[in-house]
């Protein structure tokens, strides 16, 4: 999947710096999150296996199979978030 300029895509990548991020945020099971942009899951799948319930907010309407087919997990919940 190439990233749209007209989204502000920018696809985080780098494993060091995800895994950080996820250590910084201290998820716990009992956590109900909202992550907003998750792009193609970076953050989404490690972030899944630490809360039951995470709902995402995408403006892509294309990226939301994607990450629906990458994640069939029962707290999983994305949206598509249209803009005008």
């Amino acid at each position: 999947y190439i990233a749209k300029k007209r989204f502000g895509q920018n696809f985080l990548t780098n494993q060091l710096i995800i895994e950080k991020l996820v250590s910084l945020i201290q998820p716990r099971k009992d956590d109900v999150m909202v992550e907003i942009g998750p792009g193609l899951g970076a953050l989404t799948y490690p972030l899944l296996n630490c809360v039951d319930h995470l709902h995402v907010i995408e403006i892509d309407r294309y990226i939301i199979p994607i990450l629906q087919e990458k994640c069939p997990a029962p707290g999983f919940e994305p949206a598509i978030f249209l803009s005008q």
